[in-house]
């Protein structure tokens, strides 16, 4: 599962930076979407990490099978459930993980999807600003950024200036290249550098607050273990 826990970890990584715009981080989701669903279809891998296992305890002298029975002993189901559990699908040791591994792999594909879902119901009108996509932006996207981004003044003027600008920004290489046209031309289409510097500044408040406040709670806990017992009494004679 170290493919797995790299992509996990890599987008987690992605997602909690300071400087991460939401576009990328939808087009980051939907490619780490598409690997974890070609690891969940393909067998081969799964059986090779079980493979992999059994030569890593293999020196030991570990018995995979008997440690597999003692840790996951079959338990039949009660007679008022199933007439005759004697009959019951047994897993082996492979049926058993690699069902696992795709539990675990649904699981991370299904979260991941619904956050997915989450971003683009809220900013769905904004996927028209990538350079590859410029084109598409219609009036109908100007009037929702129009309801959503503040300062803006008039949905109409807003769609006016993309006009002017689009084949400019079609021309760049990715969003990162659209800053040095906004920061050459951005004082003569106001409203359009306003629309992506809300793109690019809009953060990832809930990692950064997380973050926050896990260094408080180690700060907390570092003056609570250090305390002494002549302080501690101290305060409570200030609070009591």
């Amino acid at each position: 599962m170290v493919n797995v826990t790299r992509t996990t970890n890599s987008l987690t990584i992605h997602l909690q930076a300071t400087e991460l715009d939401i576009l990328s981080s939808l087009e980051v989701i939907t490619n780490a979407n598409k690997l974890i669903q070609k690891m969940r279809n393909d067998d081969e891998a799964l059986n090779n990490i079980l493979l992999v296992a059994e030569a890593v305890v293999e020196p030991f002298n570990i018995d995979i099978d008997q440690e597999f029975n003692r840790l996951y002993r079959v338990r039949q189901r009660s007679r008022r459930i199933d007439e005759n559990p004697s009959t019951a699908v047994q897993l082996t040791r492979e049926t058993f993980y690699l069902k696992l591994f795709r539990q675990i792999l649904d699981h991370l594909y299904t979260a991941y999807n619904d956050y997915l879902q989450v971003l683009n119901g809220k900013l769905l009108c904004f996927h028209n600003l990538t350079p590859n996509r410029i084109q598409q932006l219609t009036v109908d996207d100007c009037k929702i950024m129009y309801k959503i981004v503040p300062g803006l003044s008039g949905e109409e003027l807003l769609f006016t200036e993309f006009e002017l600008l689009r084949d400019s920004i079609e021309q760049c290489e990715n969003m990162n290249n659209v800053v040095p046209l906004l920061q050459k031309f951005g004082h003569l289409y106001p409203r359009v550098a306003r629309v992506y510097n809300f793109l690019f500044t809009l953060p990832i408040t809930t990692a950064t607050n997380e973050r926050c406040f896990s260094k408080l709670k180690f700060i907390k806990n570092k003056l609570r273990t250090t305390l002494k017992n002549e302080k501690l009494g101290f305060f409570y004679y200030v609070l009591y």
